[in-house]
């Protein structure tokens, strides 16, 4: 195995990591907004003015948002490329990895290719374009809709 594996492995982890914290501040920004917002409905209901506990609410639901977005839109593509980049250096086939793929959802070649460029060795590089044959003759083989499994 390339030695330069490891690193890609730690990159891994990393971005395990960072999806965690993110998920802990999601919850903390969604219990604070709703916090705000049961302290602006008690407000109301008691006719005191609660627009401060609005325009805090909608922060916290903005950072929600903001948070969610980057890890479930940005950090999951990112770890998906880097994983399957890291099966390819250990000499692993593409079916082995993925053994089904929606066909909306399919892999970014260019992703992964480029952090097979960023940790492989020329040997590495030099197997790609057969292995990536391999994985796209294995995505037109399968069904063209996924079932859903009970």
């Amino acid at each position: 195995m390339n030695p330069r594996a490891i690193h890609l492995k730690i990159k891994i982890k990393s971005l395990a990591a960072e999806a965690r914290i993110i998920r802990h501040e999601e919850h903390k920004a969604l219990t604070n907004g709703r916090k705000c917002a049961r302290e602006a409905t008690q407000l109301n209901h008691d006719g005191k003015d609660a627009t401060a506990f609005g325009s805090y609410r909608d922060e916290h639901y903005s950072a929600w948002r903001s948070l969610r977005h980057h890890r479930a839109d940005h950090l999951r593509g990112i770890s998906r490329s880097n994983h399957i980049a890291y099966s390819f250096l250990r000499g692993r086939s593409y079916a082995e990895v993925e053994n089904r793929c929606a066909s909306d959802n399919k892999p970014d070649w260019a992703a992964i290719e480029k952090v097979i460029k960023g940790f492989g060795i020329p040997d590495d590089i030099s197997r790609w374009p057969a292995w990536l044959e391999e994985a796209k003759a294995h995505l037109k083989a399968q069904p063209t809709e996924l079932k859903a499994v009970a």
